[in-house]
């Protein structure tokens, strides 16, 4: 028995495997983002901070923290400094939406040449999207979550 594909045969074919191809790229993203945060629950974050306890005439008496945070508003951090924390973290922040590709694809490739780990792509937004919500661990489903 010989197996003929005419055009209307072909067409269908590929429509099919466009449908499978389709259907698994969906899932993938589904299954890597059904359970982050959303971008709302930024409104309501309040970074741990010092709690200061004063006596009556205004003297400190003790500090109490979990982490030694004091919250400064954007305004008073100096331009310089600023511009360094761009520079050595994401020198393409003000020209990308959060992500940057490119990082991502060279990165992943310097990843698989070494077999591991050995540089990152995360984008400052990234960065602080992992340390809000996800975890520290180097794995690829954790990675792939913030990237998304």
């Amino acid at each position: 028995m010989q197996f003929r594909l005419n055009k209307k045969s072909v067409t269908i074919l590929i429509v099919l495997l466009a449908g499978v191809a389709a259907g698994i790229i969906m899932g993938a993203f589904f299954a890597l983002t059904h359970d982050l945060p959303q971008i709302r629950d930024l409104e309501s974050f309040r970074p741990h901070a010092v709690t200061r306890i004063f006596s009556v005439n205004k003297v400190l008496l003790a500090e109490v923290y979990l982490e030694k945070r004091d919250p400064v508003p954007l305004k008073q951090i100096p331009l310089y400094l600023r511009a360094a924390l761009v520079a050595t973290e994401d020198r393409k922040f003000y020209k990308h939406s959060g992500v940057d590709v490119k990082g991502i694809a060279r990165a992943i490739i310097k990843d698989i040449m070494a077999g591991k780990f050995i540089e990152g792509a995360s984008t400052i937004t990234q960065q602080l999207a992992k340390t809000l919500f996800l975890t520290p661990r180097k794995t690829i489903v954790r990675k792939n979550q913030f990237r998304i």
